[in-house]
């Protein structure tokens, strides 16, 4: 699928380049999004997809979907994202996500997204409540740089490309940094790439036979892109077979936090070879 939609052309955010996404024309309440592989969205020296970025394309296709389906809802911003995982292989080609309005309501909409592999593989699925939100104004992000923004030759990376690292044991998205900014109004981080920054503080927590199977986001505020975005994880029950774990972000004030999420995890069985079953898979650096 290479097909563009013009309607969209004017209004892509800095990080669904990153992504490196494709779309078609919505089609009443459904949409469709494809994520091509490029080394803005890959692992560290590897050619394989960062998972990370699952999230960020469930919410893209979500906010995408609502906005040209002519919800009447933009600007607007995801409450609360609910993903859960159904295939842990790796992942070296491209997704695609499928995305549908299922309820409107006055103040929002209920969207469904399905992620799956060129073959059809299933990924995973997302569910989401979209409101309408004000956003504080601008804080210096010029709107021409954002417009003309292209992940560089110098991006080798998903956690590059939108300036996730780890500093002082606590996983941050660096404040300034083009490739994780939404377009609403362009001066916040894009949902997607607060809920990769989650992601990578509850993974970094992990036993390495342990895989998050469920992420629940609740986004509490806008977060501001001229300044880091930290992220601390902390476990609420850690179990033989299945453990739980509480992520929050926050910027200058730990008691104002950005976005929550609830985690679950569990254990990888053993490799079974003979069905494929057990396979674990490589976390992104």
């Amino acid at each position: 699928m290479s097909q563009w939609d013009p309607a969209t052309l004017s209004t892509l955010s800095p990080y669904s380049r990153t992504l490196n996404l494709r779309y078609r024309p919505v089609v009443g309440s459904k949409g469709c999004v494809q994520l091509v592989p490029s080394a803005s969205n890959r692992g560290a020296g590897s050619g394989e997809l960062d998972r990370r970025c699952i999230v960020g394309l469930i919410d893209h296709a979500m906010g995408y979907t609502l906005q040209a389906s002519g919800a009447g809802l933009m600007p607007g911003a995801t409450l609360n994202l609910r993903v859960d995982f159904e295939s842990f292989e790796s992942i070296e080609g491209g997704l695609e996500a499928v995305c549908r309005v299922r309820q409107r309501h006055s103040g929002g909409a209920l969207l469904v997204a399905e992620v799956s592999t060129g073959a059809g593989l299933p990924v995973a699925l997302g569910t989401s409540f979209f409101t309408q939100r004000t956003f504080p104004g601008k804080v210096g992000l010029e709107e021409a740089r954002l417009s003309d923004y292209q992940p560089g030759p110098e991006i080798h990376c998903y956690a590059q490309g939108i300036g996730l690292s780890a500093l002082n044991g606590c996983w941050q998205l660096a404040g300034g940094h083009l490739g994780a900014v939404g377009w609403e109004p362009g001066n916040t981080f894009h949902g997607g790439a607060v809920g990769s920054l989650l992601v990578a503080s509850a993974e970094a927590v992990l036993a390495a036979d342990m895989r998050i199977v469920s992420l629940s986001i609740s986004y509490l505020r806008p977060s501001r892109a001229d300044l880091p975005l930290q992220a601390q994880c902390r476990p609420v029950r850690l179990g033989g077979s299945a453990s739980f774990y509480t992520v929050q972000c926050y910027q200058q004030d730990q008691r104002k936090p950005v976005a929550v999420a609830e985690v679950c995890c569990v254990r990888e069985a053993l490799n079974d070879s003979a069905s494929g079953a057990g396979t674990i898979i490589r976390r992104s650096t």
